[in-house]
């Protein structure tokens, strides 16, 4: 008898470890392929996305659910300052540029892999990249 009260507490101790697992195996899973911090970017806002690289690119996010985002109307900010005959730089000229617009014309939505995203924010109306793409997206439209 003691030994079927024995085996009974093992298996249950046993069948509370494992459940214990699934749980845990459950909560990590969603809490790192799960949409960003729970919920996706604003579509009526830009986002600022930065890769595990180091580069920023903004435009308007979508599909961080899945393997990869697209990054609609892609900008990319440069320094467009001169070196000057010293080999230094002159003062930071910082332009917001079109993905488009490179020398090798990429067409402007960018397919990133989401596990190359750091961190992406959405943006305020009233931030100067925001207002600069919306200046550049309505220069685009009347051409």
């Amino acid at each position: 008898m003691a030994d079927d009260i024995k085996d009974i507490s093992t298996r249950g101790a046993l069948m509370a470890i494992a459940i214990s697992l699934i749980v845990l195996a459950t909560v990590t899973t969603f809490g790192i392929f799960g949409d960003y911090s729970g919920r996706a970017p604003d579509k009526d806002k830009y986002q600022a996305v930065t890769l595990t690289n180091g580069s920023i690119f903004y435009g308007q996010l979508t599909g961080v659910g899945s393997n990869y985002a697209t990054l609609e109307n892609a900008y990319t900010i440069q320094n467009a300052a001169p070196v000057g005959k010293d080999g230094k730089q002159q003062t930071p000229n910082l332009q917001l540029v079109a993905r488009d617009k490179a020398l090798y014309q990429p067409v402007s939505a960018m397919k990133i892999n989401v596990e190359q995203i750091l961190v992406w924010e959405d943006l305020s109306a009233d931030s100067p990249v925001a207002k600069a793409i919306d200046k550049q997206s309505k220069k685009g439209d009347k051409k």
